[in-house]
Parts: C-alpha cells; sequence; structure tokens
C-alpha cells in the first residue's frame, strides 16, 4: 500500500484485533463518503465486526478443562488409595495377607516417585506399564486379585480412559476453533485491505475529496502506530528473553562446567564464551502456534498488502 499502513494488523493478538478493526470503521464511517466503491467495500468491512467477538472469547477457558483437572486428582487419590491399601496389609497379622502384600510392595515401590504429584501424561503412562506387568507376569497378576486391588486398578483405568477422550476431544475442540478463528481473521483483513485500497485509488484518480481521504490516512496510522508498538514490544521482550535463556545456558551448562569447543581450557585461564545456537528466528505462518496465538515475525517486512506474506496470530488458552 502506498499511503496506509496498516499492515501490523496481522501482528495482532486476538484481543486487540477487533479493538484495532473497529477503530478504523470508526474514522471511516463519521462522514458521508459519495464514491461508490468506497461505500461498498466498507459495508463488507462493517459486516465483520459482529463476527470478530469470537476471537475476545477464545480467552474462556475450555469446558472441558475444569473435568480434566478433576479427573486428574480424582485418579492421583486412587493411586495414592492403592499405595495405602498395600501398606497397611504389609502390617497383617495374617501371613499370607502380609506376603502378598509384599508382593505388591516390591512391584509398587519402583513407581512410588510418580505418586508423589497428580499429573495426567505421566501417570497415565506410568499406569500403562504397570498394567503390562499385571496382565504379563503371573505373580503380580496372583498378588493383585489376593490382595484385593483389582477394584481400585478398575477404578484407575476408568478414569484414565475418561482423561485420554476428554483431553483429546479438548484438544481437537481447541485447534477447530484456532482454524476458524485464523479464517476469520484472514477473511477480515482481506476485506479490510480492499477497502484501504479503494481509498487510495480515489486518492490517486482525484475521485471524491482527496483531502478527506488523505485526514483519514493520516488517523488511521496514527491508531496503528498504538498497536504496531504493542507488537514490536512483544516480539522484542520474546527475542531478549530467548537470548537471556541462551546466555544462561552458555553461562551455566548441563555438566557445570563451561564449554570450550574441546575437552581442555584455554590457557589463558579464562573461560571461552559458549556457542550460541543460531539468532532468534522469526516464524512464518505455516510454523505458528496457533494455541498462544502469537507470532515472533518482525514488523520491519514489506507491506502485507504489497503482495508479501502475512501471518495471522490466534490465540486462546486452555
Amino acid at each position: 500500500m502506498k499511503f496506509f499502513k496498516v499492515y501490523s494488523l496481522t501482528r495482532l493478538r486476538n484481543q486487540e484485533f477487533p479493538a484495532a478493526y473497529g477503530k478504523i470503521i470508526s474514522v471511516l464511517e463519521n462522514d458521508e463518503i459519495t464514491v461508490e466503491y468506497i461505500t461498498q467495500s466498507l459495508e463488507s468491512v462493517k459486516a465483520h465486526k459482529k463476527n470478530l467477538v469470537v476471537l475476545r472469547n477464545m480467552k474462556a477457558p475450555h469446558q472441558l478443562t475444569k473435568i480434566i483437572s478433576d479427573l486428574k486428582f480424582k485418579r492421583h487419590d486412587a493411586f495414592l488409595s492403592l499405595k495405602g491399601k498395600v501398606s497397611s496389609a504389609m502390617k497383617s497379622p495374617i501371613d499370607n495377607e502380609r506376603k502378598v502384600a509384599e508382593i505388591l510392595n516390591t512391584w509398587l515401590i519402583r513407581y512410588h516417585k510418580f505418586f508423589s504429584k497428580a499429573s495426567i501424561h505421566e501417570q497415565t503412562s506410568v499406569f500403562d506399564e504397570m498394567m503390562d506387568e499385571v496382565n504379563t507376569k503371573p505373580s503380580i497378576q496372583s498378588a493383585v486379585n489376593e490382595g484385593g486391588v483389582l477394584s481400585i486398578l478398575d477404578s484407575i483405568q476408568s478414569i484414565t480412559t475418561q482423561i485420554e477422550e476428554a483431553y483429546m476431544t479438548r484438544n481437537k475442540e481447541k485447534v477447530e476453533a484456532s482454524r476458524k478463528a485464523l479464517l476469520l481473521k484472514q477473511t477480515a483483513y482481506a476485506d479490510m485491505k480492499m477497502l484501504l485500497n479503494s481509498i487510495e485509488m480515489a486518492i490517486t484518480l482525484n475521485e471524491g475529496n482527496s483531502t478527506v481521504f488523505m485526514g483519514y490516512v493520516n488517523e488511521i496510522n496514527l491508531l496503528m502506530d498504538v498497536f504496531k508498538a504493542k507488537a514490536q514490544s512483544r516480539t522484542t521482550r520474546r527475542k531478549n528473553a530467548a537470548e537471556e535463556a541462551e546466555t544462561n545456558q552458555d553461562e551455566n551448562p548441563e555438566n557445570g562446567k563451561q564449554e570450550y569447543g574441546g575437552n581442555e581450557e584455554p590457557q589463558s585461564g579464562k573461560p571461552a564464551i559458549a556457542g550460541r545456537n543460531k539468532p532468534f528466528n522469526e516464524v512464518s505462518l505455516n510454523d505458528m502456534d496457533l494455541h498462544n496465538g502469537t507470532t515472533n515475525e518482525s514488523l520491519d517486512g514489506k507491506d502485507a498488502m504489497n503482495g508479501s506474506s502475512t501471518n495471522n496470530g490466534v490465540d486462546h488458552e486452555s
């Protein structure tokens, strides 16, 4: 575009995009525009405004999030119940009960560290491993049946199935919501480009009141400067955070020693600067994380409306 500088719309978060979009509309609908192709484009742009509320609502937690969390802690309690039942049986005055409990305790002791904290994925994997042993090792299978813990394992299995189903449903719905939101932003932005291009064409062809139209240009660009600054600030913070993480890794490698590129320290006695990873990369639309809704792309590129590719971030929370 020659006059309008609104390409930063594509870098805005879901909470910001509708706000910026609505402000541009407000600038243009204050006056009566007599150029027909501009008024037609403006009506197309205004039709998107109501639909953009979907982007704001994506901040709300998914309806399955609390259900998954409750199931996670319910399963954790069941793990603790299993551990407690076995521990109690080891003190039984009945020799056979104590003997069975010792077998179960020997089996469970390898998993005790995974019982300390409720988790979704880790405890699912641990339970799968535990049940594989129940099904493949006769001594454990017999102890489970005799020790009266089969009902607890069945409960954990049921809860685990519910967690997995709810988690995958939530994930699928979130991905679909992100896809729809991205499409909504792309469509709305395309119509906005058409509108602003029509105003620029009217200025070039000297149709309508060019002075008024240039006033639109100045006012809209001023508005967009505010939103552009927000997007640039986020990009800078992400870049600085990435560089700080690299620096910390360089100064504190996993082995606790400075990395020198070899096995010996420099003869000068001064630690060499650890090699850095490649510089902070900009993220293209294809690589964009639709879950967190941000892109790391620089705002210094060409205007997307002049033919360069653009990124449309879509963000929502769990």
